[in-house]
Order: structure tokens, then sequence, then C-alpha cells
């Protein structure tokens, strides 16, 4: 029987701030890594941040200036990748990240 090693991470992010909170990913993802984790996983929406709006006013109700800044905060998959694949020294760590995807631009992230 083949085991795995899994870190699930439950930390904090910095709301709708993707570069520091994909520097947090980094971090988390060595840091697991270091410890022997062969994959991690983070929460849902880890990246950019649970847009934590929709559950305190009507959707669509004032929602349009939050609603941009998750689309400006959204990553792109690879490029965060990548940065975490660095970050463990290149040992087999993949992360599974949680969070708000843009398909439009691939250099975000």
């Amino acid at each position: 029987m083949t085991e795995l090693r899994v870190a699930a991470v439950q930390a904090a992010y910095v709301l709708m701030d993707r570069q520091a909170t994909i520097d947090r990913v980094v971090e988390l993802t060595a840091e697991a890594a270091a410890k022997g984790a062969q994959l991690v996983v983070f929460p849902e929406v880890f990246v950019p941040g649970t847009p934590i709006w929709i559950d305190t006013q009507p959707i669509w109700d004032g929602d349009e200036d939050w609603f941009g800044l998750l689309a400006e905060n959204a990553v792109v998959v690879p490029a965060v990748r990548e940065r975490c694949h660095r970050a463990s020294g290149g040992a087999p760590a993949p992360a599974v990240r949680g969070g708000a995807h843009d398909l439009r631009s691939p250099d975000r992230g």
C-alpha cells in the first residue's frame, strides 16, 4: 500500500491581497514540505480570501466594488504552482490551493 503524507492547512489569509496571500501560501507550502508533506491542501478561496460580503447584503446590491476587488485579486494557477514548487526546494510537494482564478492573464500570481 502506498502512503501519502498530506498537510491540511488552516491558516489566515490576507483578505483581497493576492500577493501577500500567495507569499503566505509559498511560506506554508515550504514549511509543510520540510516536515515531509507530499501534498499540501489549502481551504476554498484561500487566495484572495473568502468573499464575506456576500452574506452581509443582498447579492448584487452594491457588490460591484467588492466583486471587482475579488476579480482583481484572482490568481493564475501555473504561476502560483511554480512558486510553491521552488519553495519546497523542488521536492514533490504539490499544493492544492482554493482560490478565485483569473483565466484572462497568464502572468498573474
